[in-house]
């Protein structure tokens, strides 16, 4: 059975204007993408709610830069699969999203969703 994709490829990896070895590219990186979805959900369902900085260091994702797991996380946010769960402080002192599984699939009570710091 082919893999359920979150996303319908290239969409939004490529340009119209781009070459064909660009798609093709984007095109062999889509199972790969699948499978870190699917790592960067079953992280949050393991470790609960936490925001991108701890995310990002969890030892299954030492291997990817920073920027890669966040694109990831905010990809699975568009897709419905996780929601804002709250704010908090870092150990810098910035505020940081809390991001966790979404107990339901409403979108419009995501988008209203209302944060006060932990």
């Amino acid at each position: 059975m082919p893999q359920r994709l979150l996303f319908d490829p290239p969409a939004r990896m490529v340009h119209r204007s781009d070459l064909p070895t660009s798609v093709g590219a984007a095109l062999r990186l889509v199972p790969r993408l699948g499978a870190l979805h699917e790592q960067v959900l079953e992280a949050f369902g393991r470790e609960g709610a936490m925001d991108d900085e701890r995310l990002e260091q969890l030892p299954q994702f030492e291997r990817y830069g920073p920027s890669t797991i966040r694109k990831r996380r905010s990809e699975l946010y568009q897709a419905g699969k996780l929601e804002r769960s709250g704010v908090h402080r870092n150990s810098r002192g910035q505020t940081m999203t809390v991001w966790d599984r979404c107990s339901r699939n409403d979108r419009s009570t995501l988008r209203s969703y209302g944060t006060s710091l932990v």
